[in-house]
Order: C-alpha cells, then structure tokens, then sequence
C-alpha cells in the first residue's frame, strides 16, 4: 500500500494538496491562515519561535515530516508536538503553522508507510468493531 500511496501523492500538485489541507482544516476564515503558513519560510519561522529554536531545528522538523525516510516514530513526535502547541495558540498563523504540521505528519505517515497515526481516526475504528 505504501508505494501506490506514495505514487500517488507524487502527482498532486502544491495547489491541490494546499486545498486539501485547507478543506481538513475547515471553512471560512480558517482557509486564508492556512494558505497564508503554506509559505515555507513563514512555516519555519512561526515554529521556530513556538518551539524556542532556531530556524534551522524548525526547517529541520518539517523536512522529517516530508520525508519518506523518516521512521513512522518520528512522524508520531511531530503529530504530538503540533498537538500540544495548538493547545497553546489560539488563531492566526500560528495555528496554520502547527495544523499544517500535524497534518503533514498524519499523511506522510499513510503516504510512505501505510500507517494511520490518527488517533481519532483509531477510535472511530473501535467503536464500529468493538
């Protein structure tokens, strides 16, 4: 399953996985933020400063979450790290940034390994089979 998914995420084009991560993300205002963080300078900066790093450790994070090389663990940690700096924003490009992030990591992880890290994707699971 990886490599039909891998395949296919190779041919969207950005427009197309930017209104896909616009649609998960919601509708109305939300949309303009998150367009607005898929500027990758914007992203790294915005990271930088959440975590308390330099721009080099945030650009550092985002390529482990591109990359099909990265372990599904990594992906994991940076899904839980988006998670607990949303708890800490509340608008704006900041939350386009983490969003962004913890949807990057959900779908490289089904992108390059077959694997769902979704946990509310798992409890859904659950209750239709248990």
């Amino acid at each position: 399953m990886a490599e039909t998914a891998e395949s296919m995420v190779h041919e969207f084009s950005a427009r197309q996985i930017r209104d896909l991560l616009s649609l998960a993300a919601g509708s109305g205002d939300e949309r303009e933020w998150l367009v607005e963080v898929a500027d990758r300078d914007l992203m790294e900066s915005l990271l930088s400063e959440m975590c308390g790093t330099n721009v080099e450790s945030a650009a550092g994070l985002i390529d482990s979450v591109c990359s099909p090389d990265s372990p599904v663990e990594v992906l994991i940690a940076a899904k839980d790290l988006a998670k607990s700096l949303a708890a800490k924003v509340e608008e704006g490009a900041r939350l386009g940034a983490v969003t962004l992030l913890y949807h990057l990591s959900i779908a490289s992880a089904l992108a390059y390994h077959g694997q769902n890290i979704s946990s509310t994707a798992r409890r859904i699971v659950r209750r239709r089979t248990g």
